[in-house]
């Protein structure tokens, strides 16, 4: 990358990310962050942060911010990409049994596994409970 190009780069940062770096220093951190990564040979944005938290944070604080900022993005496509290949563990023989809105809601279910997993099944089922029975007498 030129010189220009990193300075572009800064300058869009700066602007974008103005409330989370100190602007006065960034520009600086970024030029020597690039000088120690070059000698370090470190090409993979989580291999130069887990080199700036094994040290380095205090050195390079704003650099920190903003690949912390940028590791934790979400891509936009991923969710669509992992709703599929969950989708494929679904697959099996009772997929093809199921109506639609069936496999729509397990596939919900295992998409947002994590989601599931952290919730407290007690306080559900007393939700559910409270609900009371809904068949009318004859």
């Amino acid at each position: 990358m030129s010189a220009n190009e990193i300075n572009e780069s800064v300058k869009r940062l700066v602007t974008k990310y103005k409330n989370d770096i100190d602007i006065e220093y960034f520009k600086d951190e970024v030029l020597h962050f690039i000088k120690y990564v070059q000698e370090e040979n470190v090409c993979n944005p989580v291999e130069m942060y887990r080199l700036l938290v094994d040290g380095l944070q205090s050195t390079f604080p704003n650099v920190e911010t903003i690949l912390r900022i940028f590791l934790t993005m979400p891509v936009c496509n991923a969710s669509g990409e992992r709703s599929f290949s969950l989708l494929k563990r679904v697959k099996n023989y009772l997929r093809s049994s199921l109506n639609q809105e069936h496999l729509s809601n397990l596939s919900l279910k295992v998409i947002e596994n994590e989601v599931a997993q952290s919730l407290d099944y007690e306080f559900v089922i007393n939700e559910f409970a409270k609900l009371k029975a809904r068949k009318v007498l004859l």
